[in-house]
């Protein structure tokens, strides 16, 4: 009967990086008996104490090239991606090495939502989110699995008080840690071992009512393991829910409105750890020469073989005049994590600024027509002209090479006026 089984089955778990098995077909690998699915919820045929709580499958037909990738989107569904199987079977593909081909093929980072009163001062100054492993009963919960399948750049929402009183960014993959000694006698029924995420917070000057907007709310809860009751009250039963991008799309809309800085920092700090995969992405890739590798990874901060081709094109900063390179950033125009590897060294992707004015360029608040003509963002107007920098009406025009890319950043970095 072994011939039967046409399908090798590869799943990642917290303490044994690779395990191995085999399946009849695909569906059945990832949503049959002994499948995936039972796998995320707890239900598998293995020892959990053994091998840790589960991070990621694979699963590909006996001789197949291609294969797919899956984890749990925390409310009993799958996410997938298609994966090449060029790996080494026996050593096995590293749980950082699948989140960052979950994040870097996702268009959108994930939505997380945690309910944190009796913790939200603790988490909110230490920079974290914290659960134990378990109930006290031992077994498992899944808002506090939900902690292992959060990936850097992922969004999580934080709700204390009948209210959302932050947004922040998680800057690493969760890891073992014991009880934050902060918690105090919150939690002291709680074991002293659990999962940890970093999350760099912006706390919001105008805390969100989800009651004050109950409609627009309920209408994208999760079906399971909701953040909120249909009332509008938390679920205090659940820590970190997975919701959807409706729900993270409504908050930072809502967030928008009066807390503005705030949701411009989530979205900074979304864009670095974007770049921040890619950057290690490339320091990886065995298919360039190390040269190579190493003037991509410096031309993401201006440096290197990109800053001397730069200067061949631009010898000042076009706003302020200013030709004195010690005083001048060499700014890609297309950024840096959206370029092909030939765009993040050509000369032409790229302007000598002055600091203030690559903050400006760089997060989308000014940008440039093809004929030189400056294009001011409506919300920094007044940072413009305190800086001296509306009175410039045109620059000079750009090259047909230059045009391109200014183009791109008109389109896909510009805020607008």
């Amino acid at each position: 009967m072994a011939s039967d089984y046409n399908v090798q089955f590869r799943a990642v778990h917290v303490n044994t990086l690779w395990r191995k098995s085999k399946h009849y077909d695909i569906e059945n690998a990832l949503r049959g008996k002994r499948g995936a699915t039972e796998l995320f919820a707890g239900r598998g045929e293995i020892n959990y104490e053994m091998h840790g709580d589960p991070l990621y499958v694979i699963a590909w037909e006996n001789g197949s090239s291609i294969g797919v990738a899956v984890k749990s989107d925390g409310t009993g569904d799958l996410l997938e991606h298609s994966v090449s199987i060029d790996f080494d079977d026996d050593i096995g593909v590293p749980a950082e090495v699948l989140g960052r081909l979950f994040r870097s093929m996702s268009s959108k980072s994930s939505y997380w939502w945690v309910n944190h009163k009796q913790t939200y001062k603790a988490e909110l100054e230490g920079g974290y989110i914290w659960s134990p492993k378990t109930k006290s009963n031992g077994h498992k919960h899944q808002s506090y699995t939900n902690l292992t399948l959060v990936n850097p750049g992922d969004v999580v929402i934080s709700y204390a008080g009948a209210e959302i009183r932050a947004i922040g960014v998680a800057t690493a993959s969760c890891s073992e840690r014991p009880k934050p000694e902060a918690f105090g006698r919150a939690g002291e029924n709680w074991s002293d071992r659990g999962w940890l995420v970093p999350v760099e917070w912006s706390v919001l000057e105008s805390p969100i009512s989800p009651k004050d907007h109950l409609a627009e709310f309920t209408r994208s809860l999760p079906k399971r393991h909701s953040p909120l009751q249909p009332n509008g009250n938390g679920n205090q039963s659940c820590y970190l829910a997975s919701v959807s991008a409706d729900i993270g799309g409504l908050v930072l809309k809502l967030a928008s409105a009066s807390n503005l800085a705030a949701v411009e920092r989530v979205q900074e700090l979304e864009d670095q750890l974007e770049a921040d995969a890619v950057e290690q992405g490339i320091k990886g890739d065995e298919s360039i020469s190390q040269t190579e590798r190493e003037q991509l990874v410096r031309s993401r901060i201006g440096q290197g073989k990109f800053r001397r081709v730069v200067q061949e094109v631009e010898k000042a900063c076009r706003l302020t005049g200013v030709n004195d390179e010690r005083f001048l950033i060499a700014s890609h125009i297309k950024p840096w994590k959206d370029c092909n590897h030939a765009e993040r060294l050509d000369g032409h992707n790229g302007l000598m600024l002055t600091p203030h004015v690559d903050k400006l360029f760089d997060r989308g608040w000014i940008s440039f027509s093809d004929d030189g003509h400056v294009l001011i963002s409506g919300q920094a107007k007044s940072v413009a002209e305190a800086w001296g920098l509306a009175g410039t009406p045109n620059v000079g025009a750009f090259s047909p090479k230059q045009q391109v890319f200014l183009k791109y950043h008109r389109e896909k970095v510009f805020k607008g006026a």
